[in-house]
């Protein structure tokens, strides 16, 4: 399997992981959008790149301003910004540049990625949209377990990262280092941005409008009650995901990426 490659188009405008599906009789041309949530790295979907039954599908991920490679503790020339709206236009950026015209594209969004993904979700067109799936996304201030703790100022969002770094749960622990990377500053911005937008109905608008919903949830996490009602009304397929918590594609990633696969692969028999 070819392995992924970083493009850098400059250290300030783009860093992104692009891997070109492989050919042969099973390859649909399809690509997936992989989305990474608050202050995480573009590697946190690494093991999408590696997984066999994704090989005949082109992937790209890539670093939000502010987080990976465009954090300022790695980037002396940083563009950043604490604001959703800016995030939301960045996605769709991305989707323009990587999209071939005419196939078929999938988004995966990991928590807090959910909301730039179905903002950028809707300009594609509908005869190309396949599979939208979420991993433990954000839709309503019940999801929000983390990002109000960030969300109220730097001390509190300090002491926080601290917590994650010594947890003895090793996916949360790699949050930590990840988030330490980030300004703290645009942490607090990004996740007041997406508490204040989770107590609308924006995002639970905006997902009675996706024709192939899929959300993923880790075992340690449970079943979110909260979502039954609009889940069983939009015919949301929910998969848990075993041995996991909010980061199932570190806790169990060949769970995580076969259920992707799948959810790609039933968009073939519409």
């Amino acid at each position: 399997m070819t392995a992924p490659t970083t493009e850098n188009a400059t250290a300030w405008t783009l860093s992104f992981l692009h891997r070109p599906a492989a050919p042969g009789p099973e390859d649909q041309g399809d690509l997936i959008l992989l989305v990474p949530g608050l202050g995480c790295a573009k590697e946190c979907f690494n093991g999408a790149f590696r997984h066999e039954a994704l090989r005949h599908t082109t992937l790209v991920t890539f670093d939000f301003p502010g987080q990976g490679d465009h954090a300022p503790a790695r980037n002396p020339e940083p563009v950043w910004s604490g604001n959703m709206q800016f995030l939301c236009r960045w996605l769709s950026s991305i989707y323009m540049l990587t999209a071939p015209t005419g196939r078929r594209v999938h988004m995966v969004a990991h928590s807090m990625g959910n909301l730039p993904a179905l903002a950028a979700w809707t300009p594609i067109p509908e005869k190309t949209q396949g599979a939208f799936i979420s991993i433990e996304g954000n839709l309503t201030t019940a999801d929000c377990f983390a990002s109000s703790r960030l969300s109220i100022g730097l001390p509190e969002t300090e002491a926080f990262i601290n917590e994650l770094r010594a947890s003895a749960d090793l996916s949360l622990r790699r949050w930590g280092a990840d988030l330490l990377w980030n300004e703290p500053q645009y942490l607090v911005a990004l996740a007041r941005d997406l508490v204040s937008i989770c107590g609308t109905d924006y995002l639970t608008s905006g997902w009675k409008q996706l024709k192939e919903a899929h959300y993923l949830y880790g075992e340690r996490s449970g079943y979110p009650e909260h979502h039954r009602h609009l889940f069983e009304e939009t015919n949301t397929a929910v998969h848990e995901i075993p041995g996991s918590g909010h980061f199932p594609m570190f806790d169990n990633p060949a769970a995580t990426w076969d259920t992707v696969a799948a959810a790609v692969r039933s968009t073939h028999d519409r």
